[in-house]
This record gives C-alpha cells, structure tokens and sequence, in this order.
C-alpha cells in the first residue's frame, strides 16, 4: 500500500513532475501539493513563518498521512514543529531529516527538543 502525502515546496510548479518521480520511485503517493513559487534562494530563506503556517493548514486534509516540505533553504524546522502539534500528523522538514541523518549516520544519538517528533523522538 502506498503512503499518501501532500507535499509543500518553496520551488514552482514545474519542479513537480521531478518530484513527484522521485517520491512514486520511493512508494509514496503525493495527494496534494503546495508550491510557494519563491524566487531566489535568498527570498526562499525569508519566507515568513505565518506564510508557512498556512501552507501547512492548507495541506492538512483528511487523506494525507504526513506532509513533507522539500527544498532546501526554507526556514520550516520550527514551524513544522509546531504544526505536529495541531495537524495531529509529521510535519517533515528536509533541512531536520538531513540533519537528523547526518547525526545518526555519524553515531550521534541526540535528542533535540523544538524541531520535530524526528530529532527529539528517534
């Protein structure tokens, strides 16, 4: 059975079919995306949490089990965060899982509070 997920990114929409290859290659379904359409990495870093917060809002539906923010830059680890609190699902930021996975790679078991179910419970 594959995993649905809904799928928010700072890129435009014509990242998706790249994208979308990526996550059907790894057995996961993407429902419903969000794209920002951020232009420039610099703009993509200062991207207001209340814009972010919405984008989440808007991608918490019934049939996605967890929503997954791709592309780097985007300040989404706190806002995540706290959006697990009240979507009642992950909230997964890629800059946490690379940074998650880099510790573990590296035998560093932490446990950091504030980012994410990932880095303070796994």
């Amino acid at each position: 059975m594959r995993r649905k997920i809904a799928l928010l990114t700072p890129y435009h929409s014509a990242s998706e079919p790249h994208i979308r290859g990526f996550f059907d290659s790894v057995g996961y379904e993407i429902v419903r995306t969000k794209h920002l359409n951020v232009g420039g990495v610099v703009k993509i870093a200062n991207v207001p949490e209340a814009t972010l917060r919405d984008a989440v809002k808007e991608l918490a539906t019934d049939d996605v089990e967890a929503i997954v923010q791709f592309g780097a830059n985007l300040p989404m680890g706190r806002v995540a965060a706290e959006a697990e609190r009240w979507v009642r699902r992950p909230v997964i930021a890629v800059n946490t899982v690379v940074y998650w996975h880099a510790l573990r790679t590296n035998g560093i078991d932490d446990k950091l509070q504030g980012f994410s179910r990932l880095l303070s419970e796994h």
